[in-house]
Order: C-alpha cells, then sequence, then structure tokens
C-alpha cells in the first residue's frame, strides 16, 4: 500500500517540496546480488528542500532492516545531511560463492559539499564451500582488471560519496573446497569512491 500527498515548485537544482511518501508492507528485490526485501514499511517528509526519512523497517535478507534521518538538496548538491541504517543477521550471497550473515550500521553525513559513508559491517557468520574457478565467483571478481572509463559520464553526486567503513569478521570466515580447508579472518577498511573503491587492512588465514 503506497499513500502520496506532494505539492512541488522550484527547479531541478533547489526543489521545493511539500508532502509526505508512506509505504506500507512493501516489497523489493534484485537478482545480482541477490537482495530482498518484505514488509517494508516507510514514511518520507518532504518539507521545502529537505526529505526527512522519519520511519523505515522490515525484513532484508532474512534480517531486521531499520533507519532515519534527513537530507537537504540544494544547488545541485547535499547538504546538512544525516542518514543512519541498521541491519541485524542479513545473509548475503555475494561475491557469488561468499556466503556470509552480517550486522550493519551505515551513516551518510555530509559537510563541505562532499558526502562520507561510514560505518561498519561485522561478518558474524561466513562460508566458501562452493568449488571456485578463475572465470566466476569471488576469484573472478579478485582477478579482474580494475578498469576506469575516462568517458563515462558520471554523476555529480556519486562523484562527492567517499567510503569510510569498517570490515570485520566476528569469527573466522571457513574456506571448504577445492582450494583446500582454511579460516580467513578480516580487518578491512572500504576506501574510495563508488568509481574508485579501494580496500586497506588485514587478512589472517
Amino acid at each position: 500500500k503506497t499513500a502520496i500527498r506532494v505539492a512541488g515548485a522550484g527547479t531541478t537544482a533547489d526543489p521545493q517540496l511539500r508532502g509526505y511518501l508512506e509505504l506500507a508492507e512493501g516489497q523489493f528485490t534484485t537478482r545480482q546480488p541477490r537482495i530482498g526485501i518484505d514488509g517494508l514499511n516507510a514514511r518520507l517528509d518532504l518539507a521545502g528542500n529537505r526529505l526527512t526519512l522519519s520511519r523505515l523497517e522490515g525484513q532484508l535478507n532474512g534480517g531486521t532492516l531499520s533507519g532515519g534521518g534527513s537530507v537537504e538538496y540544494a544547488g545541485g548538491e547535499l547538504r546538512n545531511s544525516t542518514l543512519a541504517l541498521k541491519a541485524g543477521r542479513v545473509y548475503l550471497d555475494f561475491p557469488e560463492g561468499l556466503k556470509t550473515i552480517s550486522n550493519a550500521a551505515l551513516d551518510l553525513k555530509t559537510a563541505a559539499g562532499e558526502a562520507v559513508l561510514g560505518g561498519r559491517v561485522t561478518v558474524l557468520e561466513g562460508g566458501i564451500t562452493d568449488d571456485m574457478n578463475l572465470d566466476s565467483g569471488i576469484l573472478a571478481a579478485l582477478n579482474g582488471p580494475a578498469e576506469i572509463d575516462l568517458e563515462e559520464e558520471r554523476n555529480p553526486l556519486l562523484e562527492k560519496l567517499r567510503f569510510l567503513i569498517s570490515l570485520r569478521t566476528a569469527n573466522p570466515i571457513v574456506l571448504d573446497n577445492n582450494l583446500g580447508k582454511a579460516e580467513v579472518s578480516a580487518d578491512l577498511r572500504l576506501l574510495g569512491t563508488p568509481y574508485e573503491p579501494g580496500l586497506s587492512g588485514r587478512l589472517v588465514i
């Protein structure tokens, strides 16, 4: 069920909106990566150039999802914005072959014309039990070249987004397949931008 009551004025770079959007018991799915959101209840309140996420709750891949905060959009950029998302015991099979259950607490903050997506992801359980080859799954992702398309038209909002996310394992990820048997612990940082992401930190096997 969806309820929409919105009145708008202004321009695309400086919108002036009033009203709200409300969703009850919504569903959302993607195939790659496989993500399913059920029982989604959300409300967005619009006031001028500020959007407030006053309610967000649902089930994400068998776990919980919640969040809230506000975003201000003016002059073609995000300003004075803070959003927080929390997820508990979320199952994920991505990259293909790496199956995990994780908790996440992420926040988006803007300052001086830039946005930082920070927070932490904690892998509670993980395993790699499918046979692996160089053409698919994790090995393909690790061995693939880091291509940067210089002619790609980049989204100006995404260009100003920076990652600062902690990725840690609460328990070792178990590897048991054609490559052998091992346990892997991680303490990593996701850095960079959506167009040029990077990892730093430590892996212990």
